[in-house]
């Protein structure tokens, strides 16, 4: 059962948190440009605990409930909570006098590796802001007057003191008495690293998570869920037996990689905001000095430079850019195979597929960056089965060794599943294989060709139903060519396609130069080594062939210039941000083609049947 204060935690997330969730679910998240409250993020988390552990924000209640108001109107929700939820959150909790409805709300959690350790649910502070707590208390039973006053929750008993501009509020006496600001503002968010501020900025919901206090009881809940994995498998042997592989070693092989994270991540911030700009989410982290996963970090300068200018420009679905030698890919590559193959044992299959990786490492090795899209198929691809009409540049140090690298990827994936024939039962499963070199001739470059197809046992094929056809029967065909110093890669045998990619990476007038790519940099972290882009306008193109079969030739209407959902990964030092922009005119579109897809299922004039119904 929840104590009163734990419950008003509850209700504080219910009420506020929705612009978290607003934002990831209904905008596809963005970056949002307004002003923080009167206090800067700094100032506000002075108020948190110096032992706190989580710390969550609403730097402007005001603003942040409006901003949800906003979101709501626009995709037309008719819930009258949503339109005033600080409203709702003061009249559901009592606080109707005394509450600065513009100052931030904290909730602070300085127990929360005690109750993991525990299960046990964590004990909340509540920093509520008040004009008047004298009045602020006296609606709960308090009174100003005394250094720390019992109130009452929900008819269950609390406590309240006042603190500099805040209501302190707890479930005991002691806790309320004891609690002191920390004043460690700026050294949490140091702590966050260079991306903070940034993140930090126009935000109206933010999450700081301490990890590296957090990690000692964390670590054995992980032991302790691969220990009860194991004991699991063990009484279910029999039916394990099936599973050509060891899983109990490849969870043990998870539950390493978590705790290397929790031991190499010092800090972590989540924020949220919205403006007439769009919604934003940021993600801000700092790696611990001398840990295994910063030793990953190169620290050279940010070089994914204009290689979306090398791919070519039409509809796209998603498109990104990222730089190879951000990373000691390497080093990371070799330490996460060892690590599954240490855990694996004996298991014929994982060591395969662990081998393969390393003969196939030269690659990566040659990889200096790399731009991909994935292109809105066109009607006669997906019949053929070449739906994912993908196109990749890479730029790599020697383009010869790279494409005789990807010549032996392909040619020894067959040896990746050696081990599942050796299991008793096993499926019949094996990838056929074949390379063919100077396929074609394109404007002076040879282009070679792969095929590459899983293919099933026909009642594998029969269990799988559709999905079969993405995992066998088509398979997926390509091809590359090199380009100077880069080597142009298909997913799909279309010259077209290869021809366009060779055009563009040798004169770099691409996707990566049109003006829409060019406003929706501007949302990306400093310093990014990767940038990525969502475009809804590549999603229509896809989805209108299939509208046209379904509903008689109707389309989604696509505006000009529609700006794409921006996502981008910043590295400074030890310090990394990420983050996720949604435009609001691309919000109104997701709207707009819902109401649109709707109209179209609705039962057209003369046919009660209405005909039928889009795919989706």
């Amino acid at each position: 059962m929840q104590t009163p204060y734990l419950r008003m935690s509850t209700v504080f997330q219910r009420c506020f948190v929705p612009c978290v969730l607003a934002a990831l679910v209904l905008a596809a998240p963005a970056r949002a440009q307004g002003v923080m409250n009167q206090a800067g993020l700094d100032t506000i988390l002075d108020a948190a605990a110096a032992d706190a552990e989580v710390v969550m924000i609403v730097p402007d209640m005001r603003a942040a409930s409006d901003a949800l108001a906003e979101l709501a109107a626009m995709f037309g929700m008719e819930d009258p909570e949503a339109a005033d939820l600080l409203g709702e959150f003061k009249r559901e909790m009592g606080f109707e006098r005394g509450l600065a409805e513009d100052g931030p709300a904290v909730i602070v959690l300085s127990d929360v590796s005690t109750a993991i350790q525990n299960n046990d649910e964590p004990t909340p502070v509540m920093l509520m802001p008040v004009d008047d707590y004298a009045a602020f208390v006296a609606q709960l039973g308090g009174n100003g007057g005394e250094a720390v006053t019992a109130v009452q929750l929900e008819n269950e008993e609390g406590h309240a003191k006042s603190m500099a501009g805040y209501a302190v509020l707890g479930e005991d006496a002691a806790t309320v008495e004891a609690y002191a600001a920390g004043n460690t503002g700026r050294a949490l968010l140091d702590r966050v690293g260079a991306y903070a501020d940034a993140a930090g900025e126009g935000a109206q919901f933010v999450v700081f998570i301490d990890v590296q206090a957090l990690a000692p009881a964390l670590k054995p809940k992980i032991d302790e869920g691969v220990a009860q994995f194991k004991e699991e498998m063990a009484r279910n042997r029999d039916q394990m037996q099936a599973i050509p592989f060891d899983m109990t070693g490849v969870m043990t092989a998870y539950g390493e990689l978590g705790k290397t994270l929790l031991d190499g991540v010092d800090c972590f911030m989540f924020t949220a905001g919205y403006s007439q700009a769009g919604v934003t989410v940021d993600y801000a982290v700092q790696l611990v000095e001398g840990s295994k996963i910063a030793g990953y970090l190169t620290g050279d300068a940010p070089q994914i430079g204009g290689l979306l200018n090398a791919m070519p420009h039409q509809p796209y679905i998603f498109a990104m850019a990222f730089d190879g030698k951000a990373l000691k890919s390497d080093q990371l590559n070799e330490d996460l195979l060892t690590g599954f193959s240490n855990a694996a044992g004996e298991s014929a299959l994982v060591n395969g597929i662990v081998e393969y990786s390393r003969r196939t490492m030269g690659f990566s090795s040659q990889l200096n960056n790399m731009a991909s899209a994935v292109y809105a198929p066109d009607m006669a691809a997906m019949m053929t089965g070449g739906f994912i009409k993908g196109l990749t540049v890479y730029d790599v140090e020697d383009p010869e060794a790279a494409l005789a690298a990807w010549k032996t990827s392909v040619e020894s994936m067959p040896g990746m599943l050696d081990g599942l024939r050796e299991v008793p039962g096993a499926p019949a499963v094996d990838f056929k294989v074949s390379w063919t070199d100077n396929a074609l001739s394109l404007d002076g470059h040879d282009v070679h060709q792969y095929d590459v197809k899983l293919d099933l046992p026909p009642e594998l094929m029969q269990e799988m139903g559709p999905g079969a056809m993405f995992l066998g029967n088509a398979g997926q065909s390509g091809y590359l060519a090199v380009v100077g110093n880069r080597l142009v890669a298909t997913t799909v045998l279309d010259a077209n396609l290869v021809q366009q990619g060779i055009t563009a990476a040798k004169e770099g007038n691409g996707l990566g130069t049109t003006a829409v790519i060019g406003n929706a940099r501007q949302h990306l972290p400093d310093q990014p080594v990767m940038e990525a882009y969502l475009s809804l306008d590549g999603i229509a193109n896809a989805a209108n062939p299939f509208l046209m079969m379904f509903l008689a030739g109707q389309q989604i209407d696509v505006p000009a210039d529609l700006a794409p959902v921006s996502m981008g990964l910043g590295v400074n030092g030890r310090a990394l941000g990420f983050r996720v922009h949604a435009p609001n005119d691309t919000m109104r579109f997701v709207r707009d083609t819902i109401e649109q897809v709707n109209q179209m299922n609705q039962p057209q004039q003369g046919q009660p049947g209405g005909g039928q119904r889009a795919p989706f």
